[in-house]
C-alpha cells in the first residue's frame, strides 16, 4: 500500500542546472554499472540523443500529514525521537529519450536522524503507483564539506521512466533516537540524476552520451523544514 502524499511542504520552481556542482548535498562520483552496448551505427547514433529529467517538488510528510508531532517550533512541526518520517524528491522526464536507470542522494542534518543504515531506505514510485526498491546504496558518508550532514546515495539499475513521467524517490528513516537537549532543525535535500537511456534497445550510459543536457544534478531542499526534539 502506498503511503500518504507528502504534502507539508512542496518546493517547486528550482530547474535543471541551478543546483551548485560540488555542493554539500551534490551526488558523489560513482562508478555506476549498466550493460554495455555493442559498437554498432545505431550505437553511435544514441550517444548523441539528449536526456533531460529535471526537479519537479521536494517534500517530508510523518505518514499523518502532522498529526503524530508532539509539538511545534519556530512555526513548524516538532519531532520526538525515533518517529517515522519520509521525504519525496520528485523529478520529471522532460524526454525525449526513456532513461533505465537512476542514481539519487538524500542528506539532512546529521544530529535529526538515526544514522543506522538499516533504518535508511529509499524507493521509487512509478505513475502507476509501483514502487521500486533500490539496487544498492552506494554510500552513507558525512558529507565533506558539510559535516553537520549526512549523505546517502542509491542507485535504482532497472528503474524505467519514460518521456513526460513523474518520478518520485522515497527516502524512509526515524528522527534521532536521543531525548535530551534542544530541538535541532531538519531539512531534508534531494537530488537524482539518470545513469542510462534506452535507445534502440539498447542500455546507453550516460557517460557515454555527447549531449550537452547530460549528465545535470536535479534536486532540491525543502523551504519548511522540521524540527527534532532531543537531537
Amino acid at each position: 500500500m502506498q503511503e500518504k502524499d507528502a504534502i507539508i511542504n512542496d518546493s517547486p520552481g528550482i530547474h535543471r542546472r541551478t543546483i551548485v556542482k560540488g555542493a554539500a548535498w551534490s551526488l558523489p562520483v560513482i562508478a555506476v554499472a549498466v550493460a554495455a552496448p555493442a559498437a554498432t551505427a545505431s550505437t553511435t547514433s544514441c550517444v548523441d540523443t539528449p536526456e533531460d529529467a529535471s526537479f519537479v517538488n521536494i517534500a517530508w510528510n510523518d505518514y499523518a500529514n502532522g498529526s503524530n508531532a508532539i509539538g511545534s517550533h519556530n512555526g513548524s512541526h516538532l519531532y520526538g525521537p525515533n518517529t517515522p518520517i519520509f521525504t519525496d524528491l520528485r523529478l520529471v522526464n522532460n524526454g525525449p529519450s526513456t532513461i533505465a536507470s537512476w542514481q539519487s542522494a538524500f542528506t539532512v542534518q546529521a544530529a535529526t536522524i538515526n544514522f543506522d543504515p538499516n533504518n535508511v531506505v529509499m524507493s521509487a514510485i512509478l505513475p502507476d503507483g509501483t514502487e521500486v526498491p533500490y539496487s544498492v546504496i552506494d554510500e552513507y558518508a558525512v558529507v565533506d564539506n558539510a559535516p553537520e550532514r549526512r549523505r546517502f546515495t542509491f542507485s535504482f539499475y532497472n528503474l524505467v521512466v519514460a518521456p513526460g513521467q513523474i518520478v518520485i524517490f522515497r527516502t524512509k528513516y526515524l528522527t534521532a533516537p536521543t531525548t535530551n537537549g534542544d530541538p535541532q532543525v531538519a531539512q531534508p535535500f534531494g537530488v537524482a540524476q539518470p545513469t542510462s537511456i534506452l535507445c534502440n534497445g539498447q542500455i546507453i550510459p550516460s557517460s557515454a552520451l555527447t549531449h550537452p543536457d547530460n549528465l545535470s544534478d536535479n534536486g532540491g531542499e525543502v523551504t519548511n523544514p522540521y524540527w527534532v526534539q532531543g537531537a
